[in-house]
């Protein structure tokens, strides 16, 4: 969990904002250097600090016959300026979108190396708002990730996005044909000599991952209408 000082910073002060606001809280009342040797500061810096803290509305400034006093307002406050900015953001929002230019057309390419980084890039396709499109080697992918029907293709099921699948024609391929009905996919099989690769495709949205397992795991990650498309073109001549 995150400590006092770095939650109050997260509102949008700084170190020693927060720090000197801290020590108020901590202090009650107090003068300027009072303040300054609790939080461990110099005068002057407290000083020019309380005084902006001061048209923050987040410390009062009093007066007292010899010097001047700051107190820390209700922590309260804190909750009811950040609802208020909250509420003014997303009023807002409709605008903001509409100001916004549009996604730039260059391609995005991200490359994942190992099967943590490999497991992290299927997940990305767990967002899908098409179906996802897949070459693949059924044996190869349980073969260096045995958990894969488990910790992939459960949570795509859950999340209701279909797939279609081209595998080759072999054991492993007839296991995946046989149970498409019950993990929301269709597959069709293709003669080994004409296709038995070590990689995977996948192609969804304006996303295509390419994701190899032998002799090293690693993934490629394109994000490009224009090569999504020419892929899931090919798919489709495939299919």
């Amino acid at each position: 969990m995150k400590n006092i000082q770095s939650i109050v910073e997260s509102l949008g002060y700084s170190p020693r904002e927060a720090t000197i606001y801290l020590s108020l809280l901590t202090l009650g009342q107090s003068t300027a250097a009072a303040v300054a040797q609790h939080a461990g500061l110099n005068r002057v810096t407290t000083y020019t600090i309380l005084e902006r803290l001061v048209g923050q509305r987040l410390v009062t400034r009093g007066q007292s016959p010899r010097s001047r006093l700051y107190a820390a307002v209700d922590p309260s406050s804190l909750l009811r300026d950040t609802q208020q900015r909250t509420a003014e953001l997303e009023s807002i929002l409709p605008l903001l979108h509409q100001l916004s230019a549009p996604a730039p057309s260059r391609p995005t390419v991200q490359q994942y190396e190992g099967l943590l980084a490999v497991q992290r890039a299927y997940q990305l396709s767990l967002d899908a708002s098409t179906e996802i499109c897949n070459y693949a080697n059924s044996a190869i992918i349980r073969d260096h990730w045995p958990e894969y029907d488990h910790d992939y293709v459960a949570q795509r099921c859950a999340r209701g996005i279909f797939l279609r699948c081209i595998s080759p024609r072999d054991p492993h391929g007839q296991a995946v044909l046989a149970a498409d009905a019950q993990f929301h996919r269709q597959t069709r099989l293709i003669d080994p000599q004409l296709f038995n690769a070590d990689n995977e495709v996948m192609i969804w949205d304006q996303s295509v991952l390419i994701v190899s397992f032998a002799p090293q795991t690693f993934a490629i990650h394109i994000q490009s209408p224009a090569v999504a498309d020419t892929q899931r073109q090919i798919f489709e001549m495939l299919w």
